[in-house]
């Protein structure tokens, strides 16, 4: 039996079917572009896939701007074109569930929200981790952990249970 290669019906273009169901119907196959094509949407091309064959890469814009990157070794960029990890976010994140991870969360900033905030250390490992209630300020309150293991607190401490401790030295003053 022959079949129809392509076929044209009521402005729609069918490959592999004789009866299309949209603009255009490849049934049975896949379609292939030639490496640098893009696929637009739009007359200005302002929002487009593109690919490189023999860069290994998948682009995505919009708005005439590269928005996100799937790089040769599988790694996820978002507002950056050269992501160096499986996931590489320029700007901000906003998640309204949790972040987990499995390994080492290493940061140079702050997670914070309106009544607290826990900064990291820096990435080289020589900076002090601060856990601050109410925003990002180094008063009355915050607590810190030196990279050295030195424990400071501004503020009152309170604890439920006991404490344990090999050497202990307090200034009572009244």
């Amino acid at each position: 039996d022959a079949v129809d290669a392509m076929t044209i019906s009521s402005s729609k273009v069918g490959i592999g079917t004789t009866s299309p169901t949209n603009k255009l119907h490849i049934e049975g196959g896949n379609l292939q572009l030639s490496t640098n094509q893009h696929i637009t949407w739009g007359y200005g091309g302002n929002n487009a896939i593109y690919g490189n064959d023999s860069s290994d890469f998948i682009k995505i814009f919009t708005n005439g701007s590269e928005r996100l990157i799937v790089n040769s070794s599988g790694n996820v960029g978002i507002g950056t074109t050269t992501p160096p990890e499986k996931l590489t976010v320029e700007g901000n994140i906003s998640a309204s569930g949790a972040i987990r991870s499995d390994s080492t969360i290493t940061a140079d900033t702050y997670f914070a929200s309106s009544d607290a905030a826990v900064v990291l250390a820096p990435a080289d490992g020589g900076g002090t981790v601060y856990l601050r209630p109410n925003g990002v300020g180094s008063g009355t309150g915050a607590t810190s952990v030196s990279s050295a293991g030195k424990l400071t607190v501004n503020g009152a401490i309170s604890a439920s249970g006991t404490i344990t401790t090999d050497k202990f030295k307090a200034n009572l003053e009244a």
